[in-house]
C-alpha cells in the first residue's frame, strides 16, 4: 500500500486515494515517519533509544514491539518489513 504521511497540520496517514487511516499521533507515527525518512533499515534498539530515551531498555524495546504492531495493523503487515532491522515496507 502506498501511503501519503502529512507531518506538517493536522498529522495523519492517507492511503493513495486520500482516505485518512487510522494511526494516531503519537510514537507509532513518529517511529513510520522517522524509518520513511532515514530510508535505511534502522535496528529496533535504535529506535527504543530514540523515540524512549528515558525508559529502561527492556521497557523501551516493548514500546518498539506495539509500535510497530500499531502501525502493521493499521497499514497492513507490509508497511514495515523486516524484524530487526525494521524498514518502510
Amino acid at each position: 500500500m502506498t501511503c501519503i504521511l502529512r507531518t506538517l497540520g493536522a498529522h495523519h496517514v492517507e492511503d493513495e486515494i486520500g482516505n485518512v487511516l487510522d494511526l494516531p499521533p503519537g510514537k507509532p507515527f513518529a517511529l513510520l515517519v522517522y524509518l520513511a525518512v532515514e530510508g535505511r533499515p534502522v535496528r529496533r534498539d535504535e529506535l527504543a533509544r530514540l523515540l524512549w530515551p528515558d525508559v529502561p531498555r527492556e521497557k523501551s524495546m516493548q514500546s518498539v514491539r506495539q509500535a510497530v504492531w500499531l502501525v502493521r495493523r493499521t497499514l497492513g503487515e507490509t508497511a514495515i518489513a523486516g524484524g530487526d532491522p525494521l524498514k518502510v515496507g
